[in-house]
């Protein structure tokens, strides 16, 4: 992936140097999701009973995040845009991540008019806790652009937010984490609505 995002940033910086500076964005996002389902499957071996336990299920969701993101876009062509997003981002069970994506947005109007738009966003996260963990997540979506003059914009939008994780597993009856060692599995998967403010320049 890291490939990936490289050879993306030096295709966005030659286009640029191409003369489509025009076309060249920077911007910060922020905004706030809440989880509406949860699905864990966790396998893992309790040495307190001795042998291995096999969890698995669905949840409600319940539980606010916030999130924060720096962007560089490039418009390609009139109407379309693609941008690498990178910021921090909270994640079920008061963990906080920092994610890397690409976002490829469609505004039927032109990128450079108010209206609609649409996104579909893919990317993985680095999960801070002392074990480490790694998530991915795809987010899909639309909101409205409000042009405040020739080169700035302000984006309001509404999108699901999908992520897949592998969360520290909590024994209920012992009231402990279990150890890495005897997991073998730590599998989970949020579906969160978010909501999202973005300004462009």
């Amino acid at each position: 992936m890291k490939r990936s995002i490289l050879l993306i940033i030096s295709l966005l910086c030659l286009y640029a140097n191409a003369g489509a500076v025009k076309r060249f964005h920077i911007g910060a996002e922020w905004g706030a999701n809440t989880t509406l389902m949860t699905f864990h499957h966790f396998n893992y071996m309790d040495e307190a009973v001795g042998f291995r336990i096999d969890d698995q299920g669905w949840e409600a969701g319940r539980g606010l995040n916030a999130f924060a993101s720096l962007c560089l876009g490039l418009d390609f062509g009139r109407k379309t845009n693609l941008s690498i997003l990178g910021g921090v981002c909270g994640l079920p069970g008061g963990r906080r991540a920092v994610p890397l994506s690409l976002r490829a947005s469609y505004m039927p109007r032109g990128t450079a008019s108010d209206g609609s738009f649409f996104f579909l966003e893919g990317g993985g996260a680095a999960v801070w806790h002392p074990e480490g963990s790694s998530a991915a997540f795809a987010r899909t979506g639309g909101g409205y652009r409000l042009m405040l003059d020739s080169h700035a914009s302000l984006d309001v939008h509404l999108c699901l937010r999908n992520t897949y994780d592998h969360p520290r597993v909590w024994d209920k009856l012992e009231e402990r984490y279990i150890q890495k060692r005897n997991i073998r599995r730590n599998n989970a998967w949020y579906c969160a609505l978010e909501i999202g403010v973005a300004l462009n320049f």
